[in-house]
């Protein structure tokens, strides 16, 4: 398979096919915290999946002063859209990311399925859902990958216009909702499921969100 049809990736990305499923998740939504990136190469480490090289290449990945740009992570989305057609039905980020390796690489994979489902139970993404939405995500337009990383206009300035008169409940909300307790749990049946959201309204309420919506009268 050439470059080209691999959708840019470059050869020295794909040993880390079975991680860069989940990365690009956790990229393209938001940035990676000093946790995450603890817990995961914490539980490389502990493995021994990955050579020098492979190991420098992650930390150019993991850096959160310098994110992946647009480019790479389209690169990722084109390779999973150039090989869908041929990949079995998937319920994980893991397994996404292990058939992908195989398809590229026939040789398979240096990473333990356990290992990876590890790390996709520390990002919090061990859910069904997380797979079939990037099997199912839109290639973002070129002119989203190339050239455009960095807005032409102050990020923080257009939050606070867009939050306001709210900016101070909608910073709350982001705290609330971003933190650890607020994870989704690892493929939950349906009545852990319930009992999880009514944990999280509960939460919300102690947080006085619930009245937020109800003038004091």
């Amino acid at each position: 398979m050439t470059a080209e049809e691999q959708g840019g990736l470059k050869p020295e990305d794909h040993p880390l096919l079975p991680l860069l499923t989940m990365l690009y998740l956790v990229w393209a939504d938001g940035e990676l915290t000093a946790a995450e990136v603890d817990g995961i190469t914490s539980r490389l480490d502990a493995a021994g999946a990955l050579d020098e090289s492979s190991r420098q290449r992650l930390r150019h990945w993991l850096n959160p002063e310098h994110p992946p740009p647009a480019s790479s992570l389209r690169a990722i989305l084109h390779t999973i859209h150039r090989l869908r057609d041929r990949l079995p039905a998937v319920e994980s980020l893991t397994r996404l990311g292990l058939e992908l390796a195989r398809e590229i690489d026939p040789n398979g994979s240096a990473f333990r399925t356990e290992t990876l489902e590890e790390i996709e139970r520390t990002l919090g993404m061990a859910a069904p859902e997380a797979a079939r939405r990037l099997l199912l995500a839109d290639l973002p337009r070129p002119e989203q990958a190339e050239g455009t990383e960095r807005p032409a206009f102050d990020v923080a300035d257009l939050r606070a216009l867009l939050d306001a008169p709210y900016a101070e409940v909608r910073d709350r909300v982001r705290g609330r909702i971003s933190s650890p307790g607020c994870s989704y749990l690892p493929e939950p049946d349906r009545d852990a499921y319930r009992e999880q959201v009514l944990e999280w309204c509960r939460h919300l309420g102690r947080d006085g969100f619930g009245s937020l919506g109800y003038p004091e009268s």
